[in-house]
Parts: structure tokens; C-alpha cells; sequence
């Protein structure tokens, strides 16, 4: 009769452990079975891009030939050639830490001379380096005028041919954070940056001087 009650009192003591690692999420070695704390995986690379931002035709079908008609599509018409040399990229978190920071690692990306000149077409920029799983909420871009990053390139920044030699900083923001692959694309809009830049092309202020009136780091872009 012991040993029965025994049993009784060991069989209610596994249930109460199976019910409370239930409730508790767990398995029972303390691992969450659903965690929302993203996975890294080692570090991988993702190419940078962006879209056209002056499109000024485009074709159309009509019976038996195509019609290419002008569009408004246009948000920088003063800018025929824009380059820039991109010194230093970083992607980073919701909390605005840069990827990499915590190791001391900083992952900083150099990509070089980004030459935009086809305003029409999507340009990729470069490769950026990412630990793979992590969550990325926004993508920073310093220039700046560096022959080693960019031989040849005396210049920071080039549109139309007239050159600045100022630091520039430009800040892209995805809608919500993203957890990208190794492989994956970051295709950039440049809608607030070529309008602005296109304001100082037209008051003949993209100088050393004045540019900073209108690229003065208070704006952002999107990315996705």
C-alpha cells in the first residue's frame, strides 16, 4: 500500500514539472522554444543599390509599334553626372549601434567611387559586410575625398563635372528592421538626397561653402 502511494506522489510530481516547463515555454534545459532574439550565423555580404531618379520617357504599346512618350518621372533635371566617394558604410540596429560595434569589430564597408551619372537606371553600388541574422533598421554613408578608397578621384563629390572636396553624410532608413542573407539586395531610394542636391545645382550653391545649407544631415532616404 506504501509503494502505491509512493508511485501516486512521484507520477503528480512529473506532471507538475511538465506543466510548469509548459507554461514557462521551455524544454527543460532553460532554451526558450520561441525566442524573438534573431539568430546570428556567421558574416556574409550584401550588395548595395539604388534606383533611377530621372526617368524622362518611356514606351508604350500601340497597335503593331511601340511610342516612347516623355514623363514627369524626373526628380533631379539639373543633374546630368553625379559621383561620390563612399569611405565608410555601416549598417546598423534599432538602438542606432553599428554592426559589429559590440566585438569591437565596427564592420565598416569602403565601396569606393559610386558613380550615379544614368540617372535612369538602378546602380549598384558595392558589396557591404553583415553578420548574417542580424536586424538592421538603418544604413549609414560617409564621403569623403580619398585617393585610396577612390584613385583618381580628387573629389568627394562630382555633379556635372563641378567637384567638392566637403565631408558629406547620407542616412538610409528601412520601414521596419530587416533581417537579411547573405546574397541579398539593399535597394536604396535617393529621393530626398537628388532633390536637395538639384536645389544647389540650381541656385549655383554646390560648393564647398554652401552645400552644407542643404545636406546638413537632418534628412533621411528609404531603403528595403
Amino acid at each position: 500500500m506504501r509503494t502505491l502511494k509512493s508511485a501516486e506522489q512521484n507520477l503528480l510530481g512529473v506532471l507538475f514539472l511538465a506543466l510548469f516547463f509548459s507554461a514557462c515555454g521551455g524544454t527543460g534545459v532553460g532554451n526558450p522554444i520561441n525566442s524573438s532574439v534573431p539568430t546570428v550565423t556567421g558574416t556574409g555580404s550584401v550588395s548595395i543599390a539604388s534606383r533611377g531618379f530621372n526617368s524622362t520617357s518611356a514606351l508604350y504599346f500601340a497597335p503593331n509599334f511601340l511610342v516612347e512618350v516623355p514623363t514627369q518621372n524626373t526628380l533631379a533635371p539639373s543633374i546630368a553626372s553625379f559621383k561620390f566617394c563612399v569611405t565608410q558604410l555601416r549598417l546598423k540596429n534599432a538602438a542606432g549601434s553599428a554592426l559589429g560595434e559590440e566585438s569591437g569589430s565596427g564592420m565598416v564597408s569602403k565601396l569606393g567611387l559610386v558613380d550615379l551619372s544614368n540617372g535612369a537606371q538602378t546602380v549598384t553600388w558595392g558589396k557591404a559586410t553583415l553578420p548574417i541574422g542580424a536586424e538592421i533598421k538603418k544604413m549609414n554613408v560617409e564621403v569623403h575625398k580619398d585617393k585610396d578608397t577612390c584613385p583618381g578621384a580628387d573629389y568627394s563629390a562630382s555633379i556635372n563635372g563641378r567637384t567638392i572636396s566637403k565631408d558629406l553624410e547620407f542616412t538610409f532608413n528601412f520601414a521596419t528592421a530587416k533581417s537579411l542573407k547573405d546574397g541579398d539586395v539593399v535597394t536604396l531610394a535617393l529621393t530626398a538626397l537628388v532633390t536637395k542636391l538639384n536645389d544647389a545645382v540650381t541656385a549655383e550653391q554646390f560648393d564647398d561653402e554652401n552645400v552644407s545649407k542643404y545636406l546638413d544631415g537632418s534628412f533621411e532616404d528609404s531603403a528595403d
